[in-house]
């Protein structure tokens, strides 16, 4: 029953965020967050998503562990490249949960340019890492899948 009631609040949200005006009320990172199941740790001041906490396919936990790993690198002024992440976070195994965890952080506006290019620098990184720096498009990017 839960997973339903969570299907029916991801539908409302992202059919929501559709609508004209609704930026205003609605962060893109709030949304993107949704639509790819990133639990969404940075917008606790939304009510929303806290009963479905269990239901996010990127958990709480990983989120808040792939900001804190960056936050670290970004505060000692350490490039980490994306490869340097995924070995970190476990190998390729990981990757699809990074990709979605670093743009929902990307769109939160989190860090700085410098972590998120150097994230992609000398080609260390896949290429569909590039996607996670790409400006957000409601219209082509919802889903709803």
């Amino acid at each position: 029953m839960e997973s339903k009631l969570f299907e029916l609040m991801r539908f409302q949200i992202l059919t929501a965020a559709l609508q004209e005006g609704s930026k205003q009320r609605l962060n893109d990172a709030y949304v993107y967050a949704w639509d790819e199941g990133v639990y969404p740790v940075q917008h606790d001041s939304a009510s929303m998503h806290k009963p479905f906490k269990a239901q996010f396919t990127h958990s709480e936990e990983q989120v808040d562990q792939v900001a804190e790993f960056l936050d670290a690198k970004w505060l000692n002024d350490e490039p980490v490249s994306f490869y340097q992440l995924e070995d970190h976070f476990g190998g390729k195994g990981s990757r699809i949960m990074l990709l979605h965890v670093c743009r929902y952080l990307f769109l939160t506006e989190l860090f700085d340019e410098a972590l998120w290019s150097g994230l992609m620098a000398n080609s260390q990184c896949p290429a569909e890492a590039r996607s996670i720096l790409r400006p957000y498009n409601r219209s082509d990017d919802i889903y709803f899948h």
